[in-house]
């Protein structure tokens, strides 16, 4: 079903049956409006151009942006906006790049009946139609590429379509935009537009990309294919899975998925090596301040690869995202992390803030460095750079605290301040030992 303040785009040509399953679709949800583009063209008094003819190119694009922007505003007053229209694949990027700048979720369907039956229900409406702007329209709609997977079939009683539409929805099949959910500082700034995901660019962006094509091009397949960053904005292909979010659920809390997650490290760390850094700029704010960039063992580090960085499918990690805080290090720096905060190694209460449950923590750090491969002088190295890291635990949420970013500045309050962190020391304090003859080879 359609959430509210979402927007779902009812498609097709003349005599599809879309109006009817809109109303209907729309008359069952507890807020909604039905959004006719029709209302558009006949508000325009005189001087309107029929709108399947070349002339209209400049008027349909006026309709459609007046239209879309109504639409956003329904949304944003959080009504589940159902809109009925003559809105084809063509018209699909316009209507995506507004709706995903305003941060709101779009759904596409498109409802296409066989051609007799459509023109049928043309001429039936209304005897005078001309059948001529429909039969161009249906043609239009015919072939759909891509978006074949956004069709429902008009040829059907209107309850059977709307009942389509609400499997499709459910099944998440008809989101062309989403807002995709996890992170802190780019919170509500990544969207999904069809296969892209487009995210706010850095000034470290062009690396990255580099780094993300270098990779791939040494056989790791672990990571977003990059596509461009321009105007502020960086743009990759979207990687399709299951991304857990807090609470994180049973399925990725197990030692299948910390083992999959590792390997896939692994597969970067390795794929890494021989990077041209000339030129190469890197986020300071998670690098690996004690590694030694002249160092034969130095590699990439993702510096991030927390759960909501992670994409699995039927549990097992295929791929990382978010690659802003990547620099050399070493790896166990990198594992640290990674450990830290997937273990998690934290206090019971801490954990139990993200909806970790109770386990074996230091059993589970092992079967990271087991899956790995972590060697003897590679463990000793992880159990220093976790003393490191969890020994300055704070520092970085701390620092855009005091910048004054909301978002972080909720997340401190929530977390309980420096306090929460402080509880992590003395936990890691008391059970250090722990950790290490788990991890002992």
């Amino acid at each position: 079903m359609l959430a509210a303040g979402e927007i779902l785009v009812l498609s097709g040509p003349p005599g599809s049956g879309k109006t009817t399953a809109a109303a209907s679709l729309a008359a069952k949800l507890p807020k909604s409006v039905h959004l006719e583009s029709d209302w558009f063209y006949r508000a325009i008094s005189s001087g309107l151009i029929p709108p399947h003819t070349p002339a209209a190119g400049t008027q349909n694009d006026a309709i459609m942006d007046i239209a879309t922007d109504a639409a956003i505003g329904y949304a944003r007053a959080g009504l589940a906006v159902v809109w009925d229209g003559i809105v084809g694949p063509w018209y699909l990027d316009r209507v995506a790049e507004r709706v995903a700048a305003a941060g709101i979720v779009l759904h596409y369907a498109v409802v296409r009946a066989p051609r007799d039956i459509a023109l049928d229900r043309v001429t039936g409406r209304d005897q005078t139609a001309e059948v001529s702007g429909a039969e161009v329209m249906h043609h239009q709609f015919a072939a759909l590429g891509d978006h074949e997977r956004h069709v429902v079939s008009g040829g059907q009683p209107v309850e059977d379509i709307v009942d389509a539409v609400n499997r499709l929805l459910h099944d998440g099949r008809l989101r062309l935009v989403d807002v995709l959910q996890g992170g802190v500082a780019n919170a509500g700034e990544v969207v999904r537009i069809g296969t892209e995901v487009r995210r706010p660019s850095n000034p470290n962006s062009p690396t990255i990309h580099r780094l993300l094509d270098h990779v791939r091009d040494a056989g790791f397949e672990g990571a977003s294919q990059p596509i461009a960053v321009a105007d502020g904005t960086e743009r990759l292909v979207f990687v399709d899975g299951d991304v857990p979010i807090p609470p994180y659920p049973d399925w990725a809390q197990t030692d299948a998925v910390l083992a999959s997650t590792a390997h896939l490290i692994r597969g970067l760390h390795d794929a890494s090596a021989g990077f041209d850094q000339t030129g190469a700029t890197w986020s300071r704010e998670l690098i690996d301040r004690h590694a030694d960039p002249a160092a034969d063992e130095i590699v990439i580090c993702h510096n991030d690869v927390c759960m909501e960085n992670i994409v699995f499918r039927d549990g097992v990690a295929v791929a990382l995202l978010d690659f802003d805080f990547a620099a050399p290090g070493r790896r166990a720096h990198d594992i640290a992390a990674f450990a830290r905060m997937c273990v998690p190694i934290d206090d019971d209460e801490g954990a139990a803030q993200l909806g970790w449950r109770p386990t074996d923590r230091p059993r589970r750090l092992a079967v990271i460095a087991d899956a790995y491969g972590l060697d003897s002088d590679q463990r000793s190295e992880l159990l220093a750079c976790l003393d490191d890291t969890i020994a300055r635990g704070g520092e970085f949420v701390l620092r855009h605290v005091e910048a004054g970013e909301q978002a972080f500045i909720d997340m401190w309050d929530e977390m309980g301040g420096m306090a929460r962190y402080d509880a992590r020391r003395a936990y890691w304090s008391a059970n250090r030992t722990l950790y290490e003859q788990a991890i002992a080879t």
